[in-house]
């Protein structure tokens, strides 16, 4: 007789998942002046360790929702979680830049797949809300994003070593592994499985292709502002350790609270329209902030930024979900693995521009990548080429 599935115990174990990577993701952007200076390592060091982070997630996107469809949710939301675990902890304990840079590529890989499993599981078990348990899940990631910079604050203040969060991390991301691997998940549909051919279609779709290159874009700038801005807070504008952290942890509430307003004006705004919007809108925030350099009122508008990237990010799969309902977690993983391709590079670039000039010069090009996605999508809709679609609750 087989073990009864839980739907609760699925979904909450799913969003868990998504907090503890979004956890991790964020640790070295909080932590980045402490491990640049105990690792000995220039800012081009320093962002190349979030491209690898992008890059491992990308690489493994693209796998995690193929996989997800073909052999099933659990099998590889389990591995997600055990990687993320082993990598944390190596990371951990890395004593240079090179093993330092391996465990955080493979970090990513482990967000590659912990997101092809969830995003698909949560739409599984709650079949009549996708939509609102998608905002849901994504919504514990940015809980995890918003509580790093917390714990890397208190334990500087305890006088304890960075080392300590990710050994954490690891620790309490392994019980979950443990715990996940004795439920029951749906199985996935044999009668019909996905083959290669099946996902090499997906490219060749214009619509999720556009969908693609504006999550890269949306990415880049994302990944960038999490991993610079606390230190451009404190080594250009003069904020101490303990008030740089807070802003980036400030910035991540507000996304938590944009998500939740989003869910509710998507109901009355067209999906690619209130994309636009918001992009337009981070794009003027942050321009003000870094054109300002106050160290009062550059943070506010830094942390009210926040409002307007929160729904950029679901309400782009929310697109792609309606598009491939059959083989979503394919279509899902292709789109974001694409994406995190194509925003790898500007963590980096931002670091490089830094060396020449500043941290501050660099963050402008994050404006740069919100102006790009608003461009794409308005030279879209006047081609003709619809990516709105209907939401669903």
């Amino acid at each position: 007789m087989s073990q009864p599935i839980n739907e609760r115990t699925l979904t909450v174990g799913s969003f868990l998942s998504l907090f503890f990577y979004g956890f991790t993701a964020t640790l070295a952007g909080s932590a980045l002046v402490a491990i640049g200076s105990d690792l000995n390592l220039d800012y081009s060091m320093r962002g190349s360790l979030f491209s690898g982070l992008l890059g491992g997630y990308a690489v493994a996107t693209f796998g995690g929702g193929f996989l997800a469809d073909r052999v099933g949710r659990k099998t590889v939301l389990l591995l997600g979680l055990f990687m993320l675990a082993a990598m944390s902890f190596c990371f951990g304990l890395s004593p240079s830049y090179y093993l330092a840079l391996i465990s955080i590529v493979m970090i990513g890989a482990s967000g590659g797949f912990i997101e092809g499993a969830t995003n698909p599981l949560v739409v599984d078990v709650n079949p009549n809300k996708s939509g609102f348990v998608l905002n849901l899940l994504h919504a514990f990631y940015s809980i995890g994003a918003f509580l790093a910079p917390f714990f890397i604050l208190l334990l500087l203040a305890k006088g304890f070593n960075w080392r300590v969060s990710y050994l954490s991390v690891a620790g309490f991301t392994f019980v979950l592994f443990v715990v996940m691997a004795l439920k029951h998940f749906p199985k996935v549909h044999k009668k019909n499985p996905i083959g290669l051919s099946d996902a090499g279609e997906l490219f060749q779709k214009p619509v999720l292709l556009v969908l693609a290159i504006c999550l890269g874009l949306y990415l880049g700038a994302e990944i960038g502002l999490g991993a610079w801005i606390v230190s451009y807070l404190q080594e250009e504008l003069g904020l101490s350790e303990s008030q740089a952290p807070a802003v980036l942890s400030a910035f991540w509430l507000t996304i938590i609270l944009g998500r939740l307003l989003c869910g509710l004006l998507s109901k009355r705004v067209g999906i690619a329209s209130l994309i636009l919007i918001s992009v337009l809108a981070a794009a003027v925030t942050l321009s003000a902030a870094l054109g300002l350099k106050h160290r009062l009122l550059t943070p506010m508008l830094i942390v009210f930024s926040g409002l307007f990237f929160a729904g950029v990010f679901p309400l782009i799969l929310a697109l792609a979900q309606s598009r491939e309902p059959k083989f979503f977690a394919t279509a899902m993983g292709a789109i974001m693995g694409f994406a995190a391709l194509g925003g790898l590079i500007l963590p980096w670039l931002i670091g490089r521009i830094a060396e020449t000039y500043s941290i501050g010069a660099g963050l402008w090009l994050i404006i740069a990548f919100l102006l790009s996605i608003a461009l794409i999508l308005a030279a879209t809709a006047k081609a003709g080429l619809r990516t709105a679609a209907p939401t669903t609750t």
